[in-house]
């Protein structure tokens, strides 16, 4: 049951420590240009003065100076000087838009506004006060320089979890809503005053900015322009993908229900909220995973917002191939060289291949594309993956079982007498036992129990069942045991610690205390039968039956612990049931049997192979300098 907390923690932790990413690089609330609304497809963008070089007086030494200001920006937040960034991107920022109100044509000062606006994120009060919250706010003592970015996702998560000040909010939002939100209110309008700006300069096609790069100064131009503007879009097109799809997951803002797994197990779990929560998530209805309506639109539109970006990025490769053929006359201070002689940091034919293989991709944006995987091909549409609303729609028919009859008709499952390991009641006791146990010797951080039949043990001996409990202290490796009776009284089992077990450690023996010793077996797991108690056992999976596949009339083709009987994909095949195998025309090629030939394919992956490790090894047989040499025959 642990598994499922761990997973559930690390997906919250993958999309929190994904969502926290884009604000390491983005942009701040801008007056000259609205908020854009949510789910809006196209670029905002304003009536821009077309670009050209006139600049009054006083305004040369400012461009010079915001330069070098831009300069310091990135190189404090770099070395993580938050405050130095704050205070430089702030200044900066206003600095260029000042020049602008007074050139508002300058291609120099529309670069720079550009590039200041992204840059100044540092200072947008909403995001400045999620980032603080997203910093863990002393959550866990870390030094002064703790950062959720410093540490791994599922720490992340934790933090997350465990932090009363990312729990809920006082507007009722959870931390990944805000920073959806801050999205759609902040970020998007800063990204497309950044783009506006310099689509306007790259349109110009003779914008040249020189900087000083410490030995010799470093010419910007459109090889370097466009480029970056196809970044701009590819963010765009990343920033309206995380704002669009509803991965909240918390319950009513909180993340608590998480925390509440670490308790589920075998004997709780009807009435653990956890168990409840993921239930709901998993539910064909629920919204989790779907594209919001207001976000449709946009979501919609970034096939072409990743088109736009591999046409700049091809543009601005380019426009390095055209200056090639005045050698170094126009690149002598460019950041990299084209050409085709020792000078050159790059040759016009690798250019030309990247231009040619960005191609690729870009039609397949827009239609179909076969991709080579191997021995295998496959044609695929990415563009209608963007036209998908609800992934869940995709998904093979199935439906959830409710948690009270999750162990209820088991393949494989009968009734017999006898408390041991193959009994659920077994794994009900000992799950209760455990989160009953203490310790006269320190914490204990860990413990798991185990029955087994003790009439295997000790012949003489008439108890249902034997007991060990293993257990280890906290912040040390020592590891001791003890031992009980089970003995059944009905569904009624009382523990007693064995007085003649001998324990891994002698001195440790009557160290370990049970908070208590009688425990009631459920009534699914145990029952009396004309005056003889018998348990419920299996002879397969002892996993709940948490939902089971169905055909597209809804009637029942197998439980999801069936699948272990079944030996071959056709079996699957014919017991899960996808409702539209090309996906909604991602894959329009697609029939069920070439996608169970793919499963198949990957299945096999799975299995020992001539490139498998233990296969090599068993196949070869042990190493005859141990005296052996089994020759397997697989």
């Amino acid at each position: 049951m642990k598994f499922v907390k761990s997973a559930a923690i690390a997906a919250c932790g993958l999309a929190m420590f994904g969502l926290a990413g884009v604000f390491t690089g983005c942009s701040d609330s801008d007056s000259s240009s609205d908020a854009v609304a949510a789910g809006s497809s196209d670029v905002q963008s304003f009536d821009v003065a077309s670009c050209n070089s006139d600049i009054d007086a006083g305004s040369v030494y400012a461009l010079e100076q915001n330069k070098e200001g831009l300069v310091e920006y990135f190189k404090a937040l770099s070395d993580g000087d938050l405050q130095g960034a704050q205070q430089k991107g702030a200044s900066v920022k206003s600095s260029y838009g000042n020049i602008l109100a007074g050139n508002p044509a300058n291609c120099e000062a529309q670069v720079g506004y550009a590039l200041a606006s992204i840059a100044n994120i540092v200072n947008n009060d909403g995001l400045k006060a999620l980032i603080d919250t997203l910093r863990g706010n002393g959550t866990i003592e870390t030094g002064d320089n703790y950062s959720l970015y410093k540490i791994s996702s599922e720490q992340t998560a934790q933090v997350v979890v465990g932090s009363r000040a990312l729990a809920k909010e006082a507007s009722g939002k959870s931390v990944i809503v805000r920073v959806q939100d801050a999205i759609g209110e902040n970020l998007l309008p800063v990204t497309d005053t950044a783009i506006t700006y310099l689509t306007n300069v790259v349109r110009n096609g003779n914008v040249t900015i020189q900087y000083n790069g410490g030995s010799r100064p470093v010419e910007l131009d459109n090889g370097e322009f466009a480029p970056a503007l196809g970044a701009l879009y590819l963010m765009r097109a990343l920033l309206v993908g995380v704002a669009s799809v509803n991965v909240d997951i918390t319950e009513n803002g909180s993340f608590r229900w998480i925390e509440t797994l670490d308790s589920m197990d075998i004997s709780n779990y009807k009435t653990n909220p956890g168990v409840k929560k993921l239930l709901s998530l998993m539910d064909a209805d629920n919204s989790f995973g779907t594209i919001k309506d207001n976000w449709a639109e946009a979501y919609g539109a970034i096939p072409n917002m990743l088109d736009s970006a591999i046409t700049y990025v091809q543009l601005g490769l380019q426009y390095g191939i055209n200056e090639a053929a005045n050698g170094l006359a126009t690149q002598m201070n460019d950041v990299y060289v084209v050409g085709n002689d020792e000078d050159a940091d790059v040759s016009v034919s690798d250019l030309q291949m990247v231009i040619d293989s960005l191609n690729f991709f870009k039609n397949a944006l827009h239609g179909d594309m076969e991709f080579k995987l191997g021995e295998r091909s496959i044609v695929v549409n990415l563009g209608k993956f963007f036209k998908i609303t609800n992934f869940k729609k995709y998904l093979p028919y199935y439906k959830i079982v409710d948690p009270a009859d999750w162990y209820k008709d088991l393949p494989g499952s009968f009734w017999e007498e006898g408390l041991d390991g193959n009994s659920f009641g077994a794994s009900e006791l000992e799950f209760m036992a455990e989160n009953n146990v203490a310790s006269t010797s320190g914490p204990i951080d860990s413990r798991s129990a185990y029955i087994v039949d003790k009439k295997y043990y000790f012949d003489d001996e008439a108890a249902d069942g034997l007991m060990v409990m293993v257990y280890g202290y906290l912040g040390s490796y020592t590891y001791a045991d003890a031992a009980y009776d089970v003995v059944a009284n009905g569904c009624d089992v009382t523990l007693s610690l064995m007085d003649y077990y001998v324990p891994s450690y002698y001195e440790m023996k009557d160290s370990l205390i049970l908070k208590k010793y009688a425990y009631t077996i459920s009534p699914e797991f145990c029952k009396v039968e004309d005056g003889v108690v018998k348990f419920l056992k299996t002879r397969g999976s002892t996993r709940p039956n948490m939902f089971y596949f169905t055909d597209a009339k809804g009637n029942k083709t197998a439980s999801v612990i069936e699948l272990d009987n079944f030996d071959s994909v056709e079996e699957l095949k014919q017991v899960i049931i996808f409702p539209d195998v090309t996906f909604g025309g991602v894959f329009p090629k697609m029939t069920t049997d070439e996608l169970w030939d793919w499963v198949g394919a990957f299945m096999e992956d799975d299995d020992y192979d001539d490139d498998d490790y233990y296969y090599d090894y068993y196949q070869s047989g042990y190493d005859e300098s141990y005296g052996y040499d089994y020759d397997y025959d697989y």
